[in-house]
């Protein structure tokens, strides 16, 4: 029966790209998948060392004044506290992660790549539900004044908004008719209560 360590290497690699990202969210690198690779088997063992030496290289010659991508041996222990220390789009060191990828490691500056959208915003403006956005749209929480907000991604919040509410355009006129209509009503209302009262004051 084949195993792993009978696959070509190139077949191999295909694999191990698969599970190269390293979650912000794991408290521990021993948790990684390389790091249980690394010890399961010497070829296995050879196999994670040689594409981490892949991984770093390509991020040496990316950013060449890294201090941290130097080719140092145990090249997948190297890989992994890179990874988990720096911004994986521009290799600034940092501790935070993307708001609403919150497994990604990203610094502020390129978590702007993602348009997001708070979950109040998306409720009151699209009529959406809550638990709606959290079953249908990819989500993640962040730290605003010591509370947890929740921030979702902006372009499946349009999607679900579209799906629910057809042409867009069309829907918001409608709403903004409705909301024109209810404000000349009160406003009449408004008006008549104060003719009323200046009358009542001139009697």
């Amino acid at each position: 029966m084949p195993t792993l360590d009978d696959l070509p290497r190139e077949v191999l690699y295909e694999i191990l790209s698969h599970l190269s990202p390293v979650s912000a969210s794991v408290p521990s690198l021993c948790r990684h998948a390389f790091s249980a690779l690394f010890l399961s088997s010497r070829s296995l063992h050879s196999a994670v060392e040689s594409y981490s030496l892949h991984l770093l290289t390509k991020l040496s010659l990316a950013f060449p004044s890294s201090p941290r991508a130097r080719l140092k041996a145990p090249y997948t222990r190297t890989y992994l506290r890179h990874a988990h220390m720096r911004c994986r789009f521009c290799d600034r060191r940092t501790r935070c992660v993307a708001r609403v990828f919150n497994d990604v490691r990203c610094c502020r500056r390129c978590d702007t790549r993602w348009e997001g959208v708070t979950m109040t915003d998306a409720r009151a403006e699209w009529r959406l539900g809550r638990d709606e956005l959290l079953a249908r749209c990819r989500w993640g929480t962040y730290m605003v004044h010591s509370v947890r907000a929740t921030m979702l991604l902006e372009e499946d919040v349009m999607a679900l908004a579209r799906e629910r509410h057809g042409d867009l355009d069309a829907w918001i006129e409608k709403r903004t008719d409705k909301w024109k209509e209810r404000y000349r009503v009160r406003k009449e209302a408004r008006d008549k209560r104060q003719r009323l009262r200046d009358r009542d004051a001139a009697a």
